[in-house]
């Protein structure tokens, strides 16, 4: 149970965060979008790596984190509505949409595995 309330209250403030940034944006829209997309893509993989083993976090709070605050401030719906309006308006941004979130999704994702692993290795040396 306290998994399933950790998921719902770091939902909320994960959700809050990407509606904030994206009404900051104004007409940057998708632009928006795609960076964060990038920075929840970096930080699931990091904090997925790094926190269980800097601290002693249970499984149910790392659920919340990553599937509640990460998983809906980086939303897949947001980004496939996104690509369908782009996608009937004009095929070659739509094209670059996609092109630069999963490219640099993948990029992302790696870099913060990477830092991670750079941080963990640095912490077991002191």
């Amino acid at each position: 149970m306290r998994k399933v309330i950790y998921i719902i209250i770091f939902g909320f403030l994960g959700g809050a965060l990407r509606e904030w940034l994206t009404l900051l944006s104004g007409n940057e829209h998708l632009a928006m979008i795609i960076a964060i997309n990038l920075v929840g893509t970096f930080l699931l993989a990091f904090l997925v790596s790094i926190l269980p083993l800097l601290f002693e976090i249970s499984s149910e709070l790392l659920s919340g984190i990553s599937v509640g605050f990460i998983g809906s401030f980086t939303t897949f719906s947001t980004f496939m509505v996104d690509f369908v309006k782009l996608f009937k308006t004009s095929l070659i941004n739509s094209f670059w949409y996609l092109s630069i979130s999963l490219v640099f999704g993948y990029i992302f994702a790696l870099m913060g595995v990477k830092l991670a692993d750079y941080v963990i290795a640095r912490v077991g040396e002191k």
